[in-house]
């Protein structure tokens, strides 16, 4: 069973959930732990434009908070273009998603989105609203984990 199965049915969606649920051992909230394509489809009413921006946009729209934005479930395709799945600023606050030692805020996964944006590594088709990975041959992740905590430790003062 994939988390990312972009070609799966919102009733092969459910199914799979139920198995999940029901071997489950008692105490373990299975739900809450869902992630990608079993978690739920991507929102259909999400902004237009990339989540990095989602600060700007609930700046500009009254009514609308980062809070409020954590639980809009985006698409992220993949560098190759065949598998897209979906998330949510939320779903990537869970535990095991954000590495250890970083802030846990919605406003800090829009900066590591924004950072990612930055060094080139995420991309934005308007079209279909979707986040598209950049395929980089390399990519530094102790640079982008410290621009991360950098971009972190302004916002904080430190």
């Amino acid at each position: 069973m994939t988390l990312s199965d972009s070609s799966m049915t919102e009733g092969e969606r459910r199914e799979r959930v139920r198995m999940l649920v029901e071997s489950a051992p008692d105490g373990v909230d299975i739900e809450s732990l869902l992630a990608g394509s079993l978690a739920g489809p991507e929102s259909t009413d999400r902004p237009d434009v990339p989540m990095w921006e989602y600060v700007e946009y609930a700046a500009t729209h009254p009514g609308v908070t980062l809070h409020d934005l954590g639980a809009v479930r985006f698409p992220i395709r993949n560098a190759r273009g065949d598998t897209t799945f979906p998330t949510s600023i939320d779903e990537l606050l869970k535990p095991g998603n954000v590495p250890v030692g970083l802030a846990r805020t919605r406003r800090d996964i829009v900066d590591l989105f924004a950072v990612m944006h930055a060094a080139g590594l995420l991309g934005w088709d308007a079209a279909t609203r979707t986040i598209v990975q950049v395929d980089a041959p390399s990519s530094d992740v102790a640079a982008l984990h410290a621009a991360w905590r950098d971009r972190i430790a302004g916002r904080h003062g430190g």
